[in-house]
């Protein structure tokens, strides 16, 4: 984001480079898919769980790749906010303590 070319209702980016979803399925590398699974799946649950917000767009065409697996998330116009209690009963429920 360019906070300088900005404003309160004109968000301005940058263009990211990298690859495509299709393009990194078929040419990165499974050391390089494992960490861009890794980054995807953490980011998902550290969101949610750490600060109650998830990115509810989260689709193949919103996610760039570098060839080392390093992942660029685009898009994060559609969010939802869930409170305090939904995070510690979804936490509570997904490690088995409900």
């Amino acid at each position: 984001m360019r906070a300088d070319r900005s404003a309160r209702r004109v968000l301005t980016t940058v263009m990211c480079p990298g690859a495509g979803f299709d393009d990194f399925v078929d040419g990165g590398t499974p050391e390089a898919k494992d960490r861009a699974g890794a980054a995807i799946f953490g980011t998902c649950f550290r969101s949610l769980w750490g600060h109650g917000v998830y990115n509810a767009d989260p689709h193949p065409g919103n996610y760039r790749f570098a060839p080392d697996g390093t992942v660029t998330l685009l898009d994060f116009g559609c969010v939802k906010h869930f409170t305090p209690a939904f995070i510690t009963n979804s936490v509570d429920a997904a490690i088995g303590h409900a």
